[in-house]
């Protein structure tokens, strides 16, 4: 009797041994049960974030595309407006990878770097910042050009104050021109005021007001 008592007490030892190796178990299944789930739900969200980014990166693309035409629209616009010479008949911006600035020669187009002259690349990035600007700014109220003749030629100055007194004040309400060029006075439309400081004498700054043309 007394071994049959061992026995039995034996056995209720593995039978709560065995009873809480159970509910290990069965608390590891739910768990395992859970991140199953989880990791369903985590696929279906992966899912539709990789279709948000292709729809994202499809997005980016056209905008980029629209924004790129739009800019070279201008561009075909005001390039013969700066630039008076017939050797480089279109500029535009070209997108891959990288941007690069090209110009047309004959019926090709060539990269500006390494071609263009200084004065040329200096009418070249004016152009693309007013494109930039009027693209940008559909309803552009003011634009400041600062230093636009730097390294151009006589003849592109010429041109290029011709068409900031006659072309630009129509697709923009107000023009501020700082320059240093006697030439682009003759661009001035509404007031010309001419600032005067004495660098070596670390002088004040004159404001004369030298012209009010209607």
């Amino acid at each position: 009797i007394r071994m049959l008592r061992e026995k039995i007490a034996d056995l209720k030892v593995l039978m709560q041994e065995k009873s809480a190796r159970k509910k290990e178990l069965e608390g590891k299944k739910e768990l395992i049960e859970n991140l199953e789930r989880k990791a369903k739900v985590l696929e279906k969200l992966v899912d539709k974030l990789g279709i948000f980014i292709n729809v994202l990166k499809a997005t980016q693309a056209e905008l980029r595309e629209n924004l790129i035409e739009n800019i070279n629209q201008a561009m075909a616009e005001l390039w013969p407006k700066i630039y008076p010479y017939g050797d480089y008949k279109a500029l535009k911006l070209r997108a891959s990878d990288t941007y690069e600035l090209v110009v047309k020669t004959g019926q090709r187009w060539q990269p500006i770097e390494g071609m263009l002259s200084g004065g040329e690349r200096s009418a070249a990035a004016l152009t693309l910042r007013i494109a930039f600007s009027l693209v940008l700014a559909r309803n552009l109220s003011m634009l400041i050009l600062d230093e636009p003749t730097h390294n151009l030629d006589e003849r592109t100055v010429s041109v290029l104050s011709e068409m900031v007194k006659n072309v630009l004040p129509n697709l923009v309400e107000q023009i501020f021109l700082i320059t240093h060029n006697k030439e682009m006075e003759k661009a001035a439309s509404a007031t010309l005021y001419l600032l005067d400081r004495d660098k070596d004498a670390h002088g004040i700054t004159r404001v004369e007001m030298l012209s009010i043309k209607d």
